[in-house]
């Protein structure tokens, strides 16, 4: 290297005890890169983010052109952040839709912002700014008027009234159930899987858009219904974005809100890649739920399930929780039965301490960014 010149590497194994790193596949070591893709209007910490997740899925530009097209393309995507940036990088690799929703969607599952917590926060912040409109004894200014705090108010109370039936419907434990929910959240698998779809206008991600766009909404309003509209609108393309550790397989991936603000997430993985669960009993599915509660901590539910029964292994972190999961299982087996599910196995399992906090990993790092 000389003096101007950065060097982009790769975590190839990463232990409490020990880190390897590799050269990126294909890395410059130039400055030129990252210049022209802040070039063409992407920040740097983006630039450099989306760099990174280019060398790890292989699609490293070669050149300071190759670099500029692909700059621009991340630039009319909306990339402004390094999550957005990883969130581009792997739709683009697969093929998928690139739009500033579909990005900016990914980009807020991949952060790990739960659906369940940003419906709380939109919720808070529409009550905060109806309350306050009307609390200020300021005349209504064009863009305020009374009926478009009065469509505001009934759009918030419309929202509260879908979320809440969705976290119900999500812990009924009925398939039909769990059907309607992703349809009344408006996931386009859950509007496929529930047959009859809610009608548009009050599903969750389309109550969350007209919030946004309403002329009384404040910014920081706007800004958390927005988000959180993407990041419905792109669960399904979670499941295919790939990655090392998460391959698109054809699967789903969603997250559903539950009573009191928490939330789960769960992913559906074709038996394809579980020959285990193939082996016991023919065609199959690998169900994996991850939930965060205040009380437990995170729980994860892994579940094979297959046509002669299901073997699912709890994991819970803290040991209080151990205790209780193991308590509890007969109940959760004896459930399993109550509804037809032949054979039941459950155990519980210590949750590994490796940081583990979704289900989809999180954006790549933006590299190591050496300088002399």
């Amino acid at each position: 290297l000389v003096p101007g010149e950065s060097l982009r590497l790769v975590v190839v194994e990463a232990t409490p005890g020990r880190i390897v790193l590799r050269e990126a596949p294909g890395a410059t070591p130039a400055a030129a890169q990252p210049t022209a893709l802040t070039d063409a209007g992407l920040p740097a910490t983006a630039a450099r983010a989306l760099l990174a997740a280019a060398a790890e899925l292989g699609l490293s530009p070669r050149s300071p052109a190759e670099a500029g097209t692909l700059g621009a393309r991340a630039a009319s995507a909306g990339v402004k952040t390094p999550a957005q940036a990883a969130s581009f990088a792997r739709l683009a690799a697969r093929g998928l839709p690139t739009s500033p929703g579909s990005v900016a969607g990914l980009a807020a599952l991949l952060e790990g912002v739960p659906i369940g917590r940003a419906l709380a926060t939109v919720l808070s912040l529409a009550r905060q700014a109806i309350s306050g409109a009307g609390a200020t004894g300021k005349p209504p200014s064009p863009s305020s008027t009374a009926p478009h705090a009065a469509s505001l108010a009934q759009l918030v109370d419309m929202l509260h009234a879908v979320a809440t039936t969705v976290a119900r419907r999500a812990v009924e434990g009925q398939p039909e159930a769990l059907r309607r929910a992703l349809a009344d959240l408006g996931t386009a698998s859950g509007a496929r899987g529930a047959g009859a779809r809610s009608p548009e206008s009050s599903s969750v991600r389309s109550l969350l858009l007209q919030i946004a766009a309403h002329p009384t909404a404040e910014a920081m309003l706007a800004r958390a219904a927005a988000t959180a509209a993407d990041a419905v609108g792109a669960q399904a393309l979670a499941a295919a974005a790939p990655t090392a550790s998460f391959g698109a397989d054809g699967g789903s991936y969603f997250q559903l809100p539950l009573p009191g603000g928490d939330t789960a997430e769960i992913r559906v993985a074709p038996d394809a890649e579980h020959r285990d669960t193939a082996e016991r009993g023919g065609k199959g599915q690998r169900l994996v739920f991850l939930l965060h509660l205040s009380a437990l901590g995170p729980v994860v539910i892994d579940a094979a399930v297959a046509r002669d029964g299901v073997n699912a292994v709890v994991r819970v972190a803290r040991p209080e929780a151990q205790r209780l999961a193991a308590a509890r299982i007969g109940g959760l087996e004896r459930g399993l039965r109550g509804i037809g599910v032949g054979r039941p196995t459950v155990s519980v399992e210590p949750l590994r301490r490796d940081g583990t906090t979704g289900l989809i990993p999180p954006p790549p790092a933006s590299g190591l960014d050496l300088s002399a």
